[in-house]
Protein backbone atom coordinates (compact mmCIF):
# COMPACT_ATOMS: atom_id res chain seq x y z
CA UNK A 1 0.00 0.00 0.00
CA UNK A 2 1.15 3.53 -1.25
CA UNK A 3 1.93 5.87 2.04
CA UNK A 4 0.41 8.85 0.07
CA UNK A 5 -2.58 8.96 -2.87
CA UNK A 6 -2.38 12.12 -5.21
CA UNK A 7 -5.67 13.06 -7.11
CA UNK A 8 -4.54 15.29 -10.47
CA UNK A 9 -6.55 16.37 -13.24
CA UNK A 10 -5.09 18.47 -16.32
CA UNK A 11 -7.31 20.33 -18.42
CA UNK A 12 -6.11 20.54 -22.31
CA UNK A 13 -8.22 23.82 -23.99
CA UNK A 14 -9.45 23.66 -27.46
CA UNK A 15 -7.88 24.32 -30.30
CA UNK A 16 -4.51 23.17 -29.23
CA UNK A 17 -2.27 21.78 -31.78
CA UNK A 18 0.33 18.92 -31.45
CA UNK A 19 2.86 20.70 -32.69
CA UNK A 20 2.13 23.21 -30.04
CA UNK A 21 1.15 21.18 -27.17
CA UNK A 22 -0.04 22.64 -23.67
CA UNK A 23 1.98 21.46 -20.63
CA UNK A 24 0.40 21.20 -17.65
CA UNK A 25 2.27 21.41 -14.24
CA UNK A 26 1.54 18.38 -11.98
CA UNK A 27 4.05 18.55 -9.45
CA UNK A 28 4.19 18.03 -5.96
CA UNK A 29 7.51 17.25 -3.70
CA UNK A 30 9.47 14.53 -4.13
CA UNK A 31 8.33 10.83 -3.56
CA UNK A 32 8.76 7.70 -4.90
CA UNK A 33 6.19 7.14 -7.47
CA UNK A 34 4.89 2.92 -7.32
CA UNK A 35 1.77 3.34 -9.75
CA UNK A 36 -0.14 5.96 -11.81
CA UNK A 37 -3.64 5.69 -12.58
CA UNK A 38 -5.48 7.46 -15.48
CA UNK A 39 -8.78 7.68 -16.83
CA UNK A 40 -10.53 9.90 -20.05
CA UNK A 41 -13.86 9.92 -19.88
CA UNK A 42 -16.07 10.21 -22.96
CA UNK A 43 -15.73 13.05 -24.80
CA UNK A 44 -12.24 13.49 -26.38
CA UNK A 45 -13.37 10.92 -29.49
CA UNK A 46 -9.49 10.69 -30.71
CA UNK A 47 -9.46 14.87 -30.72
CA UNK A 48 -7.14 14.70 -27.45
CA UNK A 49 -3.68 13.32 -27.12
CA UNK A 50 -1.64 13.43 -23.85
CA UNK A 51 1.48 12.12 -22.13
CA UNK A 52 3.38 12.42 -18.73
CA UNK A 53 6.38 14.68 -19.13
CA UNK A 54 9.56 15.92 -16.81
CA UNK A 55 11.59 18.53 -18.35
CA UNK A 56 9.54 18.27 -21.43
CA UNK A 57 10.96 15.06 -21.97
CA UNK A 58 8.66 12.14 -22.37
CA UNK A 59 8.75 9.81 -19.30
CA UNK A 60 5.21 7.91 -19.88
CA UNK A 61 3.89 6.20 -22.67
CA UNK A 62 7.26 4.74 -23.36
CA UNK A 63 8.73 5.21 -26.62
CA UNK A 64 6.37 3.02 -28.53
CA UNK A 65 3.90 5.77 -28.65
CA UNK A 66 4.27 9.46 -28.56
CA UNK A 67 0.44 10.48 -27.20
CA UNK A 68 -1.91 8.51 -25.72
CA UNK A 69 -4.90 9.13 -27.21
CA UNK A 70 -8.66 7.64 -25.79
CA UNK A 71 -11.84 8.49 -24.97
CA UNK A 72 -13.93 6.86 -21.82
CA UNK A 73 -11.02 5.10 -21.53
CA UNK A 74 -8.92 4.44 -17.88
CA UNK A 75 -5.39 2.50 -17.19
CA UNK A 76 -2.26 2.26 -15.05
CA UNK A 77 1.40 3.01 -15.49
CA UNK A 78 3.74 1.00 -13.19
CA UNK A 79 6.63 2.78 -12.41
CA UNK A 80 9.35 0.95 -10.90
CA UNK A 81 12.39 3.06 -11.35
CA UNK A 82 11.11 6.23 -12.79
CA UNK A 83 12.13 9.64 -11.60
CA UNK A 84 10.93 10.38 -8.24
CA UNK A 85 11.39 14.46 -8.33
CA UNK A 86 8.02 15.57 -8.24
CA UNK A 87 8.13 17.43 -11.36
CA UNK A 88 5.59 15.87 -13.75
CA UNK A 89 3.63 17.38 -16.22
CA UNK A 90 0.71 16.47 -18.41
CA UNK A 91 1.64 17.82 -22.08
CA UNK A 92 -0.94 17.69 -24.42
CA UNK A 93 -3.04 18.36 -27.87
CA UNK A 94 -6.68 18.95 -28.18
CA UNK A 95 -8.06 19.56 -31.55
CA UNK A 96 -11.52 19.75 -30.93
CA UNK A 97 -13.97 22.62 -30.09
CA UNK A 98 -14.16 22.10 -26.13
CA UNK A 99 -11.60 21.70 -23.22
CA UNK A 100 -10.69 17.91 -22.23
CA UNK A 101 -9.22 16.49 -18.76
CA UNK A 102 -7.40 13.35 -18.13
CA UNK A 103 -7.62 12.42 -14.23
CA UNK A 104 -4.85 10.93 -12.78
CA UNK A 105 -3.88 9.32 -9.72
CA UNK A 106 -0.37 8.64 -8.35
CA UNK A 107 0.17 6.17 -5.66
CA UNK A 108 3.53 7.79 -3.64
CA UNK A 109 6.08 6.46 -1.35
CA UNK A 110 7.87 9.06 1.03
CA UNK A 111 11.10 9.62 0.26
CA UNK A 112 13.76 7.10 2.82
CA UNK A 113 15.24 9.10 5.36
CA UNK A 114 18.59 8.30 5.20
CA UNK A 115 20.03 6.21 8.02
CA UNK A 116 23.12 7.81 9.72
CA UNK A 117 26.45 6.28 8.92
CA UNK A 118 27.84 4.25 11.13
CA UNK A 119 31.42 4.76 12.42
CA UNK A 120 33.67 1.21 12.99
CA UNK A 121 35.89 3.44 15.04
CA UNK A 122 35.28 3.32 18.87
CA UNK A 123 34.54 6.84 19.76
CA UNK A 124 36.53 6.50 22.95
CA UNK A 125 39.25 6.13 21.16
CA UNK A 126 38.84 9.63 19.61
CA UNK A 127 38.97 11.02 23.01
CA UNK A 128 41.74 13.59 23.12
CA UNK A 129 45.09 12.31 25.28
CA UNK A 130 46.47 13.59 28.41
CA UNK A 131 49.70 15.95 28.20
CA UNK A 132 51.88 12.93 29.66
CA UNK A 133 55.02 15.18 29.19
CA UNK A 134 54.93 16.75 33.12
CA UNK A 135 55.24 12.95 34.26
CA UNK A 136 58.35 12.98 32.44
CA UNK A 137 60.46 15.08 34.94
CA UNK A 138 61.59 14.32 37.84
CA UNK A 139 59.92 16.26 40.96
CA UNK A 140 61.14 19.72 41.59
CA UNK A 141 63.36 20.26 38.81
CA UNK A 142 63.98 19.84 35.30
CA UNK A 143 65.86 17.55 32.94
Amino acid sequence: MADEVRHLTATIAAGTLSTAPAVVSIAFPPRTVRTIDWRVPPGPSGLMGWRLTMGGVQVLPDDSAPWVIDDNHAGTFVTDGYPDSGAWQVTGYNTGIYAHSVYLTFHLDLPKVPQPARSLINPVLLMPLPDIRALDRPPGGTR
